[in-house]
């Protein structure tokens, strides 16, 4: 999902034309395209950091450290 994403913002990146006047008006155009996807990907990342923060603390409490 996010290197499909990527990919997407990638592809519509290189089309916008770098040597115009008016360029990063242009991308940032371009980008608000995909900000839906971006906030999907946003909040999945955050749900699996989270997730997986749990599962280390969940495997390495059991363990002591002496």
């Amino acid at each position: 999902m996010i290197y499909r994403t990527g990919g997407l913002v990638d592809t519509i990146l290189g089309t916008v034309d770098r040597n115009a006047e008016d360029a990063s008006r242009r991308a940032a155009k371009s980008i608000s395209e995909y900000t839906i996807e971006c906030s999907v990907n946003k909040v999945y990342a955050s749900e699996m950091l989270s997730y997986v923060a749990d599962e280390g603390v969940q495997i390495f409490g059991r363990i002591r450290f002496y």
